[in-house]
């Protein structure tokens, strides 16, 4: 123990305070994240932590922003590896994975304030930018960009819905037969639809 709280005052202690909160925020929430109780898990003292962070907030934005790296790269890679004309359908399905299979980050990505009270320049704010951007890549380059980013606003909603009803237990219901996958490919068939429908 000795040995190991030694570590974390050379240097160690913030990338573990962020990889112990990223751990707690999937296992029980972004509400159960607490600096003290951080400080007691990896055995440093109470005023430890805030050497690195000043608030739960401030920590909890940086665990938000690594989470939406990771968002992004996951879709990044998704649509440099699909044909043209999988484009939608392979970001929109690595979306519902990557958001249904991590839903305790992703409730602290968009289910707290974290965003909202980020400033504008902010590393969290430029990761959900980063974000959207990444999502128009996958929409036809010769539309006009307004058209591109209202259709792909228009499907983030739609994808952001599915997957914070899958995450509450709506999708499905055992009085429903619906599931994510069947309504993500609604939103697809719709999407392209759409932008047919611009082009024309």
């Amino acid at each position: 123990a000795r040995k190991t709280t030694a570590a974390y005052h050379h240097g160690d202690l913030r990338a573990a305070l962020i990889a112990a909160a990223t751990a707690q925020v999937e296992r029980a929430g972004p509400e159960s994240v607490s600096l003290n109780a951080l400080a007691k898990q990896l055995d440093v003292s109470q005023a430890a932590p805030y050497r690195h962070f000043r608030s739960r907030d401030e920590l909890l934005a940086v665990v938000a922003t690594e989470a939406f790296d990771r968002l992004n790269e996951e879709m990044r890679i998704a649509l440099q590896r699909a044909p043209a004309q999988s484009k939608l359908k392979r970001a929109a399905h690595a979306y519902l994975r990557i958001g249904t299979e991590n839903g305790g980050l992703y409730r602290l990505m968009y289910g707290s304030d974290l965003v909202d009270q980020a400033e504008v320049g902010s590393d969290l704010q430029v990761a959900v930018e980063a974000g959207f951007q990444i999502w128009l890549t996958a929409f036809e380059p010769s539309l006009p960009l307004a058209t591109r980013e209202r259709i792909a606003l228009r499907m983030w909603v739609a994808l952001h819905g599915v997957v914070t009803l899958t995450d509450q237990g709506f999708l499905p219901l055992k009085v429903r037969t619906a599931r994510p996958e069947n309504i993500v490919e609604d939103v697809i068939r719709e999407t392209k639809r759409e932008i047919a429908a611009a082009m024309s």
